[in-house]
C-alpha cells in the first residue's frame, strides 16, 4: 500500500488501478476487490481455455471464503468447457 501511495503521489497524472485492494484516498487510485467466487471463476476460466482439462481443486480448510472461491472455480472451469466443447464432468477428478 505504501509504495503505490508513494509513486501515486510522484505521478498526480497518472490513473492507477489496486487490484483487491481498497480506495486509500489518493484522487488517482480506484480499488478493486472481487468477492471469492469472482476471483474462483476467473481462475477456472482461464485454467481451462490455457488448455487445462484435468482439474482439481484443494481449498486447504473449509471456511466460507474457500468454499465461495472453489464453488466460483468449477463454474467457471464448467463454461470454458463448455465453450471448447469439453465435457465438464470430465474437468475434475475426486481422489480415492
Amino acid at each position: 500500500d505504501a509504495a503505490l501511495e508513494k509513486i501515486a503521489e510522484e505521478n498526480p497524472s497518472i490513473s492507477f488501478v489496486f487490484i483487491d485492494g481498497w480506495a486509500t484516498g489518493k484522487a488517482n487510485i480506484a480499488g478493486i476487490a472481487f468477492k471469492e467466487e469472482q476471483c474462483g471463476y476467473l481462475a477456472g476460466y482461464a485454467v481451462v481455455k490455457e488448455g487445462y482439462t484435468k482439474l482439481g481443486f484443494l481449498g486447504g480448510i473449509a471456511v466460507p471464503a474457500v468454499i465461495r472461491y472453489g464453488y466460483g472455480y468449477i463454474q467457471g472451469a464448467s463454461a470454458a468447457a463448455e465453450e471448447i466443447d469439453v465435457e465438464s464432468e470430465d474437468l475434475f477428478t475426486v481422489p480415492k
